[in-house]
């Protein structure tokens, strides 16, 4: 049976949030300041009427990526391609070395590796291939006519809901020996894909998961 290790980008694998990382950057590269702004306004906007619960939380995570995908609107794909890949060295120096170290670990040990990130694909897909990550899954940025077009109803967000769906569309169920299985993430949003694992790893924890960490025995980093 085959043993997968499965790690979150945000604040997990990467030591902080990509999308105030990635905002800034966008205006430091001489882009749109008039998207920019609207982006972070829409985004304090939600973050005033959300609270922590669970289902608030991640439906603030799912706006914030939409309103951060509007930014790119009307650009093409080598436009957005080079943006990432310019930014990736300045991300890989932001990883958390102890989960980076707990990778090469796994990878050593023939584990089947998965980045699995609402965060933008492009730049997901990027830090996977520099790691020698075997599976990234991350938000497709969507285009029409090679150019993005992006509205509140065609992204395809990857989430806490859906991460698990995911992997169960690319592996067999049976296939998969999950006692002997990781998972890492810093988010109670992760809770149901953490339950699957026999190994679930807590990440810097936010306030929920590591109380659920603490009660329920889990490692943390």
């Amino acid at each position: 049976m085959k043993k997968i290790a499965v790690f979150d980008f945000d604040g997990t694998l990467f030591e902080n949030e990509s999308m105030p990382f990635i905002w800034s950057k966008y205006g430091e590269l001489g882009f749109s300041r008039f998207r920019q702004t609207a982006a972070i306004i829409k985004i304090v906007r939600d973050k005033l009427i959300t609270d922590k619960l669970l289902s608030k939380k991640q439906k603030f995570k799912d706006l914030g990526t939409i309103h951060m995908h509007k930014m790119f609107n009307g650009m093409d794909n080598e436009t957005v391609d080079k943006f990432f890949e310019d930014i990736a060295p300045e991300v890989m120096k932001g990883l958390n070395e102890n989960v980076v170290e707990e990778l090469k670990r796994l990878q050593k040990e023939n584990y089947t590796t998965l980045l699995i990130s609402g965060c933008f694909e492009p730049l997901i897909k990027v830090i996977a291939k520099n790691l020698d990550i075997d599976y990234a899954f991350a938000t497709k940025i969507p285009f029409r006519d090679g150019v993005v077009e992006v509205d509140n109803a065609n992204v395809q967000l990857v989430n806490g809901t859906n991460k698990l769906e995911i992997i169960d569309s690319e592996f067999v169920e049976d296939d998969i020996d999950w006692d002997n299985s990781y998972a890492y993430s810093d988010s109670i949003t992760d809770l149901d894909l953490l339950k699957r694992f026999g190994n679930p790893i807590a990440v810097n924890p936010d306030i929920q998961l590591m109380e659920y960490a603490q009660k329920n025995n889990i490692t943390i980093i």
